[in-house]
């Protein structure tokens, strides 16, 4: 399509507008949109991933496990500080013996990235090993929960025969005693970071192991009912006793 030129009058009248000659200015000078998207971050990233994943495919295609991942460290969630570059002069200059700042800052880069490879290996296995004991103890402590709960439940059968009210009393009498046993070695065990809170939650959760609360409830309402026909007969007329 040929171009035509228009007076200001007759463009304006076809809703025309005139392009300006000079583009707004930007951090790298007079541009144009094209140019201000050319040297833009987004632009730059998308580059960067192009190469990575064209070179990605040529190191598979060739049996090279190696990979290339444009993202930065943090971006990859990487605790390591990352190289600079070196650049060409600064690797001569190694080559002919004179240090290098570029070089020296690599080096001790990788001096203290190797240093927290050591560290976070050592953690690991710190942690690793401190769970294979915490492991072993919940099964030593479970195993020991699940006897203590069959004997009690063997004794609690037993029990049967005993009368319930009395029964209740002895044990609420005993187990006042010895928790208030426990909580003193649990506080000289962990002396100020005793947590009074979590003591009740495990005096709670023994309870509940126990079926304390419905048993208490169940021995309350047979104390209720036996009340209630012990007043009962006490209310009774004398003749009526003696009918009978």
């Amino acid at each position: 399509m040929r171009g035509e030129y228009l007076p200001s009058s007759e463009a304006e009248k076809h809703g025309y507008e005139r392009v300006s000659k000079y583009p707004k200015s930007t951090k790298y000078g007079r541009q144009n949109p094209i140019s201000e998207r050319w040297n833009s971050e987004e632009q730059l990233v998308q580059w960067r991933k192009a190469w990575a994943d064209a070179a990605n495919r040529y190191l598979e295609r060739y049996g090279h496990e190696e990979r290339i991942d444009h993202r930065s460290h943090a971006e990859r969630g990487l605790d390591e500080q990352p190289t600079i570059h070196e650049g060409v002069f600064a690797r001569s200059l190694e080559r002919q013996g004179v240090i290098s700042d570029r070089c020296e800052i690599n080096r001790q880069i990788k001096a203290d990235n190797a240093l927290l490879h050591e560290l976070k290996a050592a953690v690991i296995a710190a942690m690793e090993s401190a769970l294979k004991k915490l492991e072993a103890q919940e099964a030593k402590y479970s195993a020991e929960l699940d006897a203590a709960l069959k004997e009690y439940s063997e004794l609690k059968k037993q029990a049967s025969e005993f009368d319930a009210g009395e029964l209740m009393e002895a044990r609420l009498s005993i187990r006042g005693k010895k928790e208030r046993s426990a909580v003193t070695r649990v506080q000289d065990t962990y002396g100020e970071k005793y947590d009074s809170l979590m003591m009740f939650d495990s005096k709670r959760d023994v309870a509940n192991l126990l079926h304390e609360e419905a048993e208490t409830r169940s021995v309350r309402e047979r104390l209720r009912q036996k009340q209630q026909t012990k007043t009962q007969r006490q209310r009774k007329p004398k003749h009526y006793e003696q009918e009978r």
